[in-house]
C-alpha cells in the first residue's frame, strides 16, 4: 500500500499542545517523532499522519468518541495510549469496580476497531515513571490495567509495546528526572523513547 494512514490516540502525552483545528497537526509530543522515523523506515510510502489525543481524557472518554475520532476516519493503522488518567480512581471506595469499567472501555475499543476498520493496531502501554522522593499511589491500579491491555490485544491479534517496562528500565540507567519530571508527562527523551519504540515495532503490513 502507497497511501498510508496512520491514527495516534490517547491523552496528554499523545495530543502534547497539538492544534485542534488543524487535523494533521502532531504536537509537541512522540508522534511527531514516530512520525519522522516511519518516513524514514519507509521512504517509498505516502504516509498521512493524524493525531486526535485529547489531553485528560480517561479510557471512558475515549471509548465515548471512538466513533467520531477513530472509526469514522477511517485510518490504515491505528495507535492507542491511554490509562494513566484512570489510575487516580484508585482513591474511590468501589476499586474493581473501576477495573472492570476500564477493562469493558478498552475491550469496547478493540472489538470496534476490529469490526468496523480491522486495521492493525498498536497498543501502548501507559507508564508512570516512579520519582525517588514521589512514589506512585497509582502504581497497583496501572498494572493491573497493563495486564488488561496486554490479555485483550493478545485476543484481537493488536500489537502490544509495554512502554511503562521501557521507562523503568530506561530510568534505572538514566535516572527517572530524565525522562518525565513529574512522573507522568515525558520530557524530549522519553517522548524519543516512545517515538523509538513505535517506530519499531510498526509495520505497514
Amino acid at each position: 500500500m502507497n497511501n498510508f494512514t496512520v491514527l495516534f490516540q490517547g491523552d496528554s502525552v499523545t495530543d502534547c499542545h497539538r492544534n485542534r483545528n488543524e487535523l494533521y497537526d502532531l504536537g509537541l509530543g512522540y508522534p511527531r517523532y514516530a512520525a519522522e522515523l516511519i518516513r524514514e523506515k519507509y521512504p517509498k510510502c505516502n504516509f498521512t499522519f493524524i493525531n486526535k489525543g485529547i489531553s485528560g481524557d480517561r479510557s471512558s472518554s475515549l471509548a465515548q468518541r471512538w466513533k467520531k475520532d477513530c472509526t469514522d476516519l477511517k485510518p490504515d493503522y491505528v495507535s492507542i495510549l491511554i490509562g494513566v488518567n484512570d489510575t487516580n480512581q484508585i482513591n474511590t471506595a468501589d476499586y474493581q469496580s473501576n477495573i472492570r469499567a476500564f477493562e469493558s472501555n478498552i475491550d469496547y475499543i478493540f472489538k470496534e476497531t476490529k469490526s468496523k476498520l480491522g486495521v492493525p493496531v498498536m497498543v501502548l502501554s501507559p507508564f508512570i515513571v516512579d520519582l525517588p522522593e514521589y512514589p506512585s499511589p497509582f502504581r497497583k491500579m496501572l498494572e493491573e490495567e497493563i495486564e488488561i491491555e496486554r490479555r485483550l490485544a493478545k485476543k484481537y491479534g493488536y500489537t502490544f509495546v509495554e512502554l511503562d517496562k521501557m521507562f523503568a528500565q530506561e530510568a534505572a540507567a538514566c535516572g527517572p528526572f530524565s525522562l518525565a519530571k513529574d512522573g507522568f508527562h515525558p520530557d524530549e527523551d522519553g517522548k524519543k523513547l516512545i517515538a523509538k519504540a513505535y517506530a519499531d515495532a510498526f509495520e505497514t503490513e
